[in-house]
């Protein structure tokens, strides 16, 4: 009983005031024997905290998913992805679909590697927008010459300055070639083939067969092939270098952190040491070309020095001028540049005209050079100046040498022209000259004997025999006078039946004349 009334006392009332099926304390009243109930609130509210925990649930399995979704990303042609988890570097993935595990546990870096463009204007002059609209030689010098932190120049090596704007263009595709020993080809396929040599002495023939057992990477075997058969493959190995597989983007994106900046502090140096080399008159003329070559060398060295994996495809100049101070004395020298130009030019078209009109463009060249590009002359041409160079340092062998070499082409084919006539004519006169010469010795000789006999009665006869002859000639005018004390005067009207038989006399001595020696100095034969 002292139970009944501690919970009695407990609740603050009594049980057995209630009346039958009510319910007392939360508790359900119930006949013997009767169902049990139960309170519907609670029915609810364990409901709907299953369907919570389900959403819950499934909205924890769509942000993983999500989460994880968010790791998929597309990568551009002309872009390369670089991987990392936690910072570190786990792959390289080119163009298309690409995963990773999401920030902040993994990240996808995108890098272009399509051709880039950057301007170089550190070198040019500082304009205003209103300087920029107006022609160089229209602008007005700063007082002073150049302001410096403002005005840009190259200082060249013959000490001026000149102006300049540059142009590159470059890639991330730059590949390296590294020694055997390098950290990045440990597991090259050749460098483990060589590692795990039998025999430090082992030839390249030992090792093409037991590559060939192993079944080993064709790019062993292709290095193999190329190779001496019985080389040691360890001292064929160290001397070759090997193509580094670590992609250009990757050498870019662990090296390099600025890529633009980059490329533009080596351009500026290359351009300053390329500059140093030159004149300045060559930079703006004939030197452009290896300048620009030059500055290409020398930033990717050094581009390749960082290992940034850029390769410069193009350096070009864009823009370049003298300080606008000096601007008028350049173009006035520039202006007598060119005429002097176009004189040498108007002579060398002039010499190969003469030349070829002469002797034939040929010849010209063996005798003398070749005029019309300035070449200098080797042993075999510029004849006539080696033999003046020889006759002039008393080298008579060596004269006599040449002479007989320039004797040779004047009388070979490769002579035409004026001097191939002249030579021809020469050669005719010579000739006739032999014969005429010849003639009068054999006249000379015939007659001889007679004036050996009777040198008086021979000279008559001979004189007499010149003077018929003169006088039977119908060409000459023949005058006859008698002896006289007085003053004789002759006054002369020439026949002209006389002056045309000498014409026609005078025209066919010409037609046989033709192709031979000159003829004789004309005379007078009238008007």
């Amino acid at each position: 009983m002292s139970d009944g009334s501690d919970d009695m006392a407990e609740s603050g009332h009594d049980h057995n005031d209630h009346a039958a099926g009510q319910s007392c304390c939360g508790s359900v009243a119930r006949d013997d024997g009767g169902p049990e109930f139960t309170d519907p609130a609670g029915e609810h509210l364990s409901a709907a905290l299953r369907t919570s925990f389900r959403l819950l649930g499934a909205a924890m399995v769509l942000g993983v998913v999500a989460f994880l979704a968010v790791g998929f990303q597309f990568i551009q042609p002309g872009e390369v992805a670089i991987r990392t988890v936690f910072g570190r570097v786990v792959g390289v993935t080119p163009e298309g679909l690409a995963y990773n595990w999401p920030a902040p546990i993994g990240r996808i870096e995108k890098i272009s590697i399509k051709e880039q463009t950057i301007s170089v204007d550190d070198f040019w002059m500082n304009e205003t927008p209103d300087e920029k609209a107006k022609d160089l030689r229209d602008r007005t010098a700063p007082p002073g010459g150049l302001r410096p932190g403002w005005d840009g120049a190259l200082l060249t090596g013959d000490r001026n300055l000149l102006h300049m704007r540059l142009k590159c263009n470059y890639a991330i595709t730059r590949t390296y070639d590294l020694p055997w020993n390098d950290p990045e080809l440990a597991r090259h396929p050749v460098i483990v083939l060589m590692r795990g040599s039998p025999s430090p002495s082992e030839t390249v023939e030992a090792a093409r067969k037991r590559a060939h057992a192993e079944n080993a990477d064709p790019v062993v075997q292709r290095f193999l092939d190329k190779a001496d058969p019985a080389r040691c493959l360890a001292d064929v190995v160290k001397s070759s270098m090997f193509a580094s597989s670590v992609n250009p983007a990757l050498y870019y994106r662990v090296n390099v952190l600025d890529g633009k900046r980059t490329v533009h502090s080596v351009l500026c140096a290359a351009a300053i040491r390329a500059a140093a080399t030159r004149t300045a008159d060559g930079l703006q003329r004939t030197q452009r070309g290896a300048f620009e070559r030059d500055v290409m060398d020398v930033a990717q060295q050094q581009l390749d020095t960082l290992k940034s994996g850029i390769l410069v495809r193009s350096v070009k100049v864009t823009d370049s001028t003298w300080p606008l101070a000096t601007l008028p004395d350049y173009d006035a020298a520039q202006s007598a540049v060119q005429q002097a130009e176009t004189l040498k030019s108007q002579a060398r078209s002039l010499a190969v005209t003469l030349l070829n009109s002469t002797a034939g463009i040929d010849a010209a060249r063996i005798l003398v050079g070749d005029s019309s590009s300035g070449a200098q002359a080797d042993a075999n041409t510029n004849l006539i100046g080696q033999y003046n160079d020889a006759v002039s340092r008393d080298d008579d062998q060596a004269a006599a040498a040449l002479l007989e070499k320039i004797d040779n082409v004047l009388v070979s084919d490769a002579t035409t022209g004026a001097a191939r006539a002249f030579l021809s004519s020469a050669a005719a006169y010579r000739t006739d000259t032999i014969q005429a010469v010849k003639k009068r010795v054999t006249d000379f000789l015939q007659r001889l004997p007679a004036y050996e006999k009777n040198p008086s009665f021979a000279m008559n006869r001979w004189w007499d025999e010149a003077r018929e002859e003169i006088l039977s000639n119908p060409t000459a005018e023949k005058h006859y006078i008698t002896e006289s004390d007085q003053k004789i005067i002759l006054r002369l009207n020439r026949d002209s039946e006389i002056i045309r038989q000498a014409r026609r006399a005078w025209t066919a001595w010409l037609s046989g004349q033709k192709d031979k020696s000159p003829p004789p100095p004309t005379v007078d034969m009238g008007k």
